[in-house]
């Protein structure tokens, strides 16, 4: 019998197969070594490139150092001194905004230089005035407790559906300054005792037309409710002497007999004492409703609280952009290498040459 040679055998197959399979990865790897390798080089050669330069231009460069180094420290000499002092606030009756538009004004008088306007508003001399030099707004401190009772509030404030695709962390990334209720103000100054002088001034800026509204309207809202509920307790109280009197009058009666009327006085006793209990606790309900709104009015009865006010004498400012030892030089090396590379690379485009 003929034995047929015209497929091949299934072991070498596979051994041809896996052959190609390790060359594939083989080429792989390959490819990532030189790739790897490429950017290594290329690394090393710039680091070459980079030291060669300090090297060849050394002596610029130290000088381009030392005096950009004395011309920073001559410039903190000259320059004065500042100082910051912060007040925390918390706004009631949405007074917030009118902070925040006051604060962008007062920086608008301090850019035009407009020193008799700023003396007048915070009720200090011209020369005080001359030296503010910013005022900035700030959220207030937080504790993740309050983030988190905020988000509670306004994922109860939405429809159920759209909550649902609001998570607590898009909430606090979406938050912006309006949101807080403490506002943290800070000042900077060249003098650094006059901060405690300008809280007056912030005190007359707040009041505005729109918050004194809110007040009024929220002070006649508590007027009737208080009317209200006092309207309730009256009625209470003729329910309670209705009551008393219907006692005085079962006691009069003094019906010592036993009868089949006797046996349903204890129940009747009972229904008429329980009726007044819970009469006692709806008064004692209502009256409490009034307590607090009287607190609510007695705590928010002006548009804001200090919790912290300016400090007597200011804190040197330390703002590493005015450390101008450090910030030139930096600034002088960048703009040095930054050149340096604009040479090179104009160099290497006059002089190369297209195939």
């Amino acid at each position: 019998m003929s034995q047929d040679n015209t497929n091949p055998n299934p072991k070498q197959e596979e051994e041809v197969d896996l052959g190609q399979l390790f060359n594939a990865i083989g080429q792989v790897f390959n490819k990532i070594y030189l790739f790897v390798f490429n950017i290594l080089n290329g690394i090393f050669e710039i680091v070459l490139k980079f030291i060669k330069t300090l090297i060849k231009y050394f002596k610029l460069i130290t000088v381009v150092f030392l005096a950009s180094l004395l011309l920073g420290i001559v410039a903190e000499k000259i320059k004065p001194q500042s100082y910051y002092s912060g007040m925390l606030l918390k706004p009631y009756f949405d007074t917030k905004y009118q902070l925040v538009s006051n604060i962008d004004y007062y920086n608008a008088l301090i850019s035009d230089k407009n020193y008799p306007v700023l003396s007048e508003i915070f009720s200090i001399d011209e020369e005080a005035s001359k030296s503010l030099l910013s005022f900035e707004i700030k959220p207030g401190p937080e504790t993740e407790n309050e983030k988190i009772k905020q988000y509670d509030l306004f994922i109860n404030s939405i429809d159920s559906v759209r909550a649902q695709d609001v998570s607590y962390e898009d909430f606090v990334e979406n938050r912006n300054i309006y949101n807080g209720e403490l506002f943290l103000v800070e000042v900077n100054s060249t003098e650094k005792d006059v901060f405690k002088n300008l809280e007056t001034g912030f005190y007359s800026t707040f009041e505005n037309e729109y918050s004194k509204s809110r007040m009024e309207k929220r002070d006649l809202s508590i007027d009737l409710k208080k009317k209200t509920l006092l309207k309730s307790i009256k009625s209470i109280d003729s329910l309670k002497n209705f009551y008393v009197d219907i006692k005085k009058m079962e006691v009069e009666k003094n019906l010592n007999s036993v009868s089949l009327a006797d046996n349903f006085l204890p129940v009747q006793q009972e229904k008429i004492d329980t009726k007044e209990f819970d009469l006692l606790k709806t008064e004692r309900r209502l009256r409490d409703s009034i307590l607090k709104l009287d607190e609510l009015k007695a705590v928010e009865d002006v548009y804001f609280d200090v919790v912290s006010g300016f400090q007597v004498v200011g804190t040197k400012s330390n703002v590493f952009t005015q450390k101008y030892s450090i910030v030139f030089p930096i600034f002088s090396m960048l703009l040095m290498f930054f050149s340096f590379f604009m040479i090179n690379l104009v160099k290497f485009v006059n002089n190369y040459k297209f195939k």
